[in-house]
């Protein structure tokens, strides 16, 4: 008997509540009415690949695997070490660059006012490095163009699949 009270009174208490909630909605909402729900999310940021070693003015990345583009701006050093990049890099604004051993499916552009290093780095499109003061081309593989717009280059052993403007075209 008791659990036949209890088992009364929670289907009371149920249809109570449910014939609550349609009062509340009642002529406002039809049965055959659509409803649209628009949800509006946040993007989601996507963390920096940047490890600072010397302060927040430098960005370092090593032997990482980034999925996409690579875009660092105004950070005064940036190192990239082992880094593989499925789509294009972009570095620019910094004092001092120095990409090694990393490999970049796209282009690898670097716009420094002080000096770059790249070695031992395979870049599937072009590398253009622009700006900067010195440059240092040891060993790389470039699978398209390489242009250089700086004012001293150095290095030697690199393999150009397009042509070579500027001061670079001696390296290849």
């Amino acid at each position: 008997m008791r659990r036949t009270v209890g088992a009364l009174m929670i289907i009371g208490a149920v249809a109570s509540v449910a014939a609550c909630g349609r009062d509340d909605i009642a002529g406002q909402v039809q049965e055959t009415d659509t409803v649209t729900v628009t949800e509006t999310a946040t993007p989601t940021a996507k963390p920096s690949p940047c490890r600072p070693a010397d302060g927040a003015d430098s960005c370092v990345i090593t032997g990482a695997v980034i999925t996409g583009d690579l875009a660092v701006t105004g950070k005064k050093v940036v190192k990239l070490v082992d880094v593989r990049v499925s789509g294009s890099v972009d570095l620019n604004g910094s004092s001092q660059v120095s990409v090694i051993g990393s490999k970049v499916s796209g282009a690898l552009t670097v716009t420094t006012a002080g000096g770059a290093t790249v070695t031992s780095t395979t870049v599937g499109g072009r590398l253009l490095v622009d700006d900067a003061r010195t440059v240092t081309l040891l060993r790389n593989t470039v699978g398209g163009d390489l242009d250089c717009s700086v004012r001293r280059v150095g290095g030697n052993g690199n393999t150009v699949g397009g042509d070579t403007t500027g001061p670079c075209a001696d390296l290849a």
